[in-house]
């Protein structure tokens, strides 16, 4: 785990507290110690218009994975999940991007089946988890990009996830993140 890895922890630590079921919060802060430590520092799109522009500079994903996570929460009460089910949400969407710069973070640009990575980079994590939840956050996961990506939401869940990653990268909505890397 790197420095910028104990920074994202730091900066995500209310998000990852509203996440009760210890498993799924566990395995979501190991997913966080194994993605590349350079795609938290990257912007989260390169054009304006995608996404805010607090987005398109340093620490851009990021934000992008806050202001995902304020629109999950909405979702997710609007839709009346049970709290499990709101674990199962959230991880997703931490980890949804991770894949974003290639499995080593180190692509020049955004890789349009960054998804498809995300499996494979949380491979090596212990099983700390139900067999199960961890395919269904991974479902999410690879269906978030909705019709722009290579498989399409089927479930309830994945659906959420896709409609949460889609409207916090809208540019109309105001909808202000704070990352704290001070205490």
């Amino acid at each position: 785990m790197t420095d910028i890895h104990t920074l994202v922890l730091k900066s995500l630590a209310p998000e990852l507290a509203s996440i009760t079921t210890t498993a799924i919060r566990t395995f979501t802060e190991e997913c966080i110690k194994v993605s590349p430590a350079a795609y938290w520092l990257k912007p989260s799109a390169f054009y304006k218009g995608h996404h805010p522009t607090d987005e398109l500079q340093e620490w851009g994903n990021l934000r992008h994975v806050k202001r995902t996570l304020v629109i999950a929460t909405i979702l997710a009460e609007i839709n009346e999940l049970l709290p499990f089910d709101r674990d199962m949400l959230y991880s997703a969407l931490v980890i949804h991007d991770i894949g974003k710069y290639g499995p080593g973070g180190d692509s020049e640009r955004i890789l349009d089946e960054h998804p498809m990575f995300v499996p494979s980079m949380v491979a090596t994590i212990p099983m700390s988890i139900n067999p199960q939840w961890k395919y269904e956050i991974l479902g999410v996961v690879i269906t978030h990009m909705g019709r722009w990506g290579k498989y399409p939401p089927v479930s309830r869940m994945e659906h959420l996830g896709h409609y949460a990653d889609c409207i916090a990268s809208r540019t109309t909505l105001h909808i202000r993140v704070e990352i704290k890397m001070e205490e």
